[in-house]
């Protein structure tokens, strides 16, 4: 297994939580990838949420899991999601301290000038680890995998997040029932398009 950052020496490093499934993509990636990794555990939910404190947040500012250290870089988000160059970005979080950043500034901008807040972890690991076809050979099946990825990614997994729970109701049945529904909502389309076309 691959066990230091290539232009560091160190080994890199994933903070990462149990029950963050965001967290298990990454580690399932590195795990087929063969990249060792040492892991920090972030939890959240001690304290109202270690991810929340300014030693988590300074690292991900969105204040989520997972973040991987590699490389130089501190990559934030779990699946890629394609960049358009005319969206603007009206308000960034207060913890990215970057002096006189302009208020309207575009996404393909500030991925060119600061990497380090909007990464993709495993289209990275893809890359820097071919060998380990996570993605398929031909453009059409890579297509496909990538909304399979989506749907999951945008469509089910953020609307059963804990933060949205928090934030939807206080009344921990009135949560389960809203993940229910949206978790079985999001499966039962991911499986209509499964069986149609894979």
């Amino acid at each position: 297994m691959r066990s230091t950052d290539t232009n560091t020496g160190a080994k890199p490093v994933l903070y990462s939580y149990w029950r963050s499934s965001c967290s298990w993509r990454v580690r399932i990636a590195l795990e087929i990838a063969g990249i060792d990794v040492e892991y920090k555990i972030v939890n959240l939910v001690k304290d109202g949420g270690e991810h929340l404190k300014t030693e988590y947040s300074s690292l991900n500012p969105l204040c989520q899991l997972p973040t991987l250290e590699i490389n130089g870089m501190k990559l934030t988000q779990s699946i890629f999601f394609p960049v358009n160059p005319k969206y603007t970005v009206s308000r960034l979080p207060k913890s990215i301290s970057i002096s006189r950043l302009s208020q309207s500034i575009s996404v393909s901008r500030l991925t060119q000038n600061y990497p380090k807040y909007i990464c993709f972890i495993m289209e990275y690991i893809n890359e820097i680890a071919p060998e380990a076809n996570l993605l398929p050979a031909d453009p059409e099946s890579r297509a496909k995998v990538r909304m399979i990825c989506e749907m999951i990614n945008s469509g089910i997994q953020p609307i059963q997040n804990l933060s949205v729970l928090v934030k939807h109701s206080q009344d921990q049945e009135c949560r389960v029932e809203w993940a229910h529904y949206w978790i079985e909502k999001g499966f039962i389309a991911l499986e209509v398009f499964i069986y149609l076309h894979i």
